[in-house]
């Protein structure tokens, strides 16, 4: 089991530290910058057999990094069953703006920035998507398992990604985000009549709103 989880792993760890690696690089940047703290809300969807997720979190800003984290609601339960961080590193802005270094009520609405990131989340005892527990439940209809209430079935899942971000200002104070890319999963606790892979790279998107920064004014 730790080899496939390292294997997991593997791939957004070496973006995560390739970007933390670039923003250090280009401390000179950003070393002046204030760190500004914010919170928002998303949901994204990974083809993991999990289906939906919720998941509020807080947001530590500084030049052109953001560190999130919070926790995560499955949202076929409606229960909290887990918890997600990611990293993104902007790498274009329309004419230039910088959203996370400048008070937020002066950046423009409608301007917009285009973010790399990675991420990584763990849910204990989730089950499965209504989609994914139907089709299991018929491709073991001639099975030993037929009776199996597959929508009882909980999963221990490791998940991390990497993709593309956009975000865009749509009031004075919101930042609205969507993104897309690759995530690989692996169940810890997999059941091979599941009839889909135990660990594999799935498509996962994602959309949400924030609240960048409290810092409205500037300081003098």
């Amino acid at each position: 089991m730790f080899n496939t989880v390292r294997h997991t792993l593997f791939f957004p760890a070496v973006l995560l530290l390739i970007l933390l690696n670039t923003n250090s690089l280009l401390a000179q940047d950003s070393i002046r910058k204030p760190v500004l703290v914010g919170l928002g809300i998303e949901t994204y969807f990974t083809m993991s057999g999990h289906g939906g997720f919720y998941s509020a979190f807080l947001a530590i800003n500084k030049g052109k990094g953001t560190f999130k984290a919070g926790p995560v609601m499955h949202k076929r339960s409606q229960q909290i069953t887990g918890a997600k961080m990611s990293y993104s590193y902007r790498i274009a802005t329309m004419n230039g703006e910088d959203v996370y270094n400048i008070p937020f009520n002066e950046f423009r609405v409608g301007s917009m920035q285009v973010n790399l990131f990675a991420f990584l989340h763990y849910v204990q005892n989730t089950g499965l998507s209504y989609k994914r527990a139907v089709e299991t439940q018929l491709l073991n209809i001639d099975s030993a398992t037929v009776n199996t209430n597959w929508n009882g079935t909980r999963l221990n899942t490791v998940e991390g990604g990497i993709g593309v971000e956009l975000g865009i200002k749509i009031t004075k104070r919101v930042l609205w985000t969507s993104y897309i890319g690759l995530s690989v999963y692996d169940h810890l606790n997999y059941f091979p009549e599941l009839y889909y892979e135990k660990a594999a790279v799935v498509l996962m998107v994602g959309t949400g709103l924030s609240i960048p920064t409290f810092r409205l004014k500037r300081k003098h």
